[in-house]
């Protein structure tokens, strides 16, 4: 199996909807398209590790919840606002 090409994982990202989210934290394509330059040797690394070692890294599975009070004194449930916290991948 031959590994990812850059040039083929940037026409995923380019061709990606940009109002599209996995998740309601606000991070689309649209900001993975105007950081590209930034993240893509990065996502590059995970790409080749994940080709490598034919496993996904423990990190890209681990998310957290966190319940941010929207009225001060909040009390009920739907006083808060759920925020979805994914793990980043980090090179070492």
């Amino acid at each position: 199996m031959t590994p990812f090409l850059l040039m083929k994982i940037e026409t995923v990202v380019e061709q990606s909807d940009d109002d599209k989210s996995l998740e309601s934290d606000g991070f689309n394509f649209a900001f993975v398209n105007k950081f590209w330059y930034l993240i893509k040797d990065e996502v590059r690394i995970m790409f080749d590790q994940f080709h490598r070692n034919e496993t996904i890294l423990k990190g890209m599975l681990v998310y957290f919840v966190v319940l941010i009070s929207k009225v001060n004194s909040s009390m009920e449930l739907k006083d808060y606002r759920p925020i979805f916290l994914l793990a980043c991948v980090i090179n070492q």
